[in-house]
């Protein structure tokens, strides 16, 4: 937790956040019937911080009473309140851009609950989140093996942890075991009638097509996750970006720029807007808009400032666009703070991407498309669907969207900064 001490602000807030996880470590690794004798009773002090943390942190105070309780009564406490009051710290941590923060209390949530493989997978989407991918790789095992234990009782869990861990080997470039991994997900969920799942699988497959697949291919998987997924669910302005990306890969930066600016008020997680500013600059040097490029540019900085997830990506993005008005120095700069944002989060993928271009800098050389587009193509009717999509999202749902409460899809969630 120290990488977040400072962005925290609140000593006596970051004090009860240490306290709270030594206590869980403590209770952890303590025999039942031994755990009175090392979780003493609250001092005067502590419950004066949890106060204190009432008034200044309101999301956190409850979960903080719940977690004082190993102290009060710690043999009758019982582990899934302890991982609830955990992951609510968790969730809290995120939306402050403490990702740090968020990683340790996931990671408690999944060993005081050992036996959920919800709590496993989301402590491996933490780690995912912060750069840390052993330790994601480590715990998605341990959620796929619990998950598949359970048989179909979790199955979607089991799902949904494959998700996870095949978008993992992705961002690893293992391609081929990601392949195997997601279309595992993808025969699962086919079985289940979750049409959300179903377009969950196939968004994923999305994501590995562009990187190390065919058009044609990304082309299916991204009609199937388009009839497949909700309006209003989370992941579908992710959907977007992906597709735009495919689309910039192309080449085709007039088809991709509509859908970047008519995606971009609908993004709420950190992550996905900061990695969407990056798209929006680069279509926007494409199209000769240097004002718009600009304030991509501002905007990236201000959010890399907040996370680093998709910080990598983004500044590779305004990079490739940087090109476009053949400032060398500028892409040159840009590019190589991409690969250092990489290779310090370990995102293999994006480190490979921006050096393979960086050649092309150093050669000052404007961006190339890949090819590979061939003459029978939807791209226009895809972008149509999209369109109508994202606008149906700006009308307030009939009826409340079914989330699952445990839902934490991999793409990202929709609840406010």
């Amino acid at each position: 937790m120290a990488e977040d001490a400072c962005a925290i602000g609140d000593d006596i807030v970051a004090l009860a956040l240490l306290r709270a996880l030594r206590d869980l470590r403590l209770w952890e690794m303590s025999p039942p019937g031994e755990r009175q004798w090392l979780l003493l009773p609250p001092s005067r002090d502590r419950i004066e911080a949890i106060e204190h943390v009432s008034q200044e942190a309101r999301g956190i105070a409850e979960a903080l009473q719940d977690l004082s309780v190993m102290r009060s009564d710690p043999e009758c406490v019982r582990p899934a309140q302890l991982s609830a009051a955990c992951r609510c710290i968790s969730r809290w941590a995120d939306r402050q851009s403490l990702a740090h923060t968020g990683l340790l209390f996931a990671e408690a949530a999944a060993r005081v609950d050992a036996g959920a493989a919800v709590r496993a997978r989301e402590a491996g989407r933490a780690a995912r989140r912060v750069g840390a991918p052993d330790r994601s790789e480590s715990w998605l095992d341990r959620a796929i093996r619990i998950a598949g234990r359970d048989g179909n009782r979790n199955r979607i869990e089991l799902i949904r942890a494959l998700l996870s861990y095949g978008s993992l080997l992705r961002e690893q470039r293992k391609h081929d075991e990601a392949r195997s991994v997601l279309s595992r997900a993808a025969r699962l969920a086919a079985s289940t009638r979750r049409h959300r799942v179903a377009a969950e699988t196939q968004h994923d497959l999305l994501g590995l097509a562009i990187e190390a697949g065919t058009y044609a291919e990304s082309e299916r998987h991204v009609l199937e996750a388009l009839r497949h997924y909700p309006i209003h669910h989370p992941a579908v302005p992710a959907l977007v970006h992906d597709w735009s990306f495919l689309l910039v890969r192309l080449g085709l930066y007039r088809q991709a720029q509509p859908l970047v600016e008519a995606v971009l008020p609908q993004c709420q997680h950190p992550g996905l807007k900061l990695l969407v500013w990056g798209m929006t600059g680069l279509v926007a040097a494409a199209a000769g808009d240097r004002q718009r490029y600009d304030l991509a540019v501002s905007h990236v900085r201000t959010l890399a400032s907040r996370t680093q997830e998709f910080a990598a990506a983004a500044h590779g993005n305004l990079a490739q666009g940087a090109r476009f008005w053949r400032e060398w120095d500028l892409a040159r700069s840009l590019a190589t703070h991409a690969i250092d944002i990489s290779k310090d989060r370990r995102e293999l993928e994006v480190e490979y991407d921006v050096r393979e271009f960086l050649a092309g800098i150093e050669a000052r050389e404007p961006p190339s498309p890949r090819g590979g587009l061939p003459a029978s193509n939807r791209i226009d009717g895809v972008a149509g669907q999209m369109l109508s999509l994202l606008d149906a999202r700006k009308r307030p749902p009939r009826r409340p969207v079914q989330i699952d409460k445990e839902e934490a899809d991999d793409s990202f969630d929709s609840s406010p900064e």
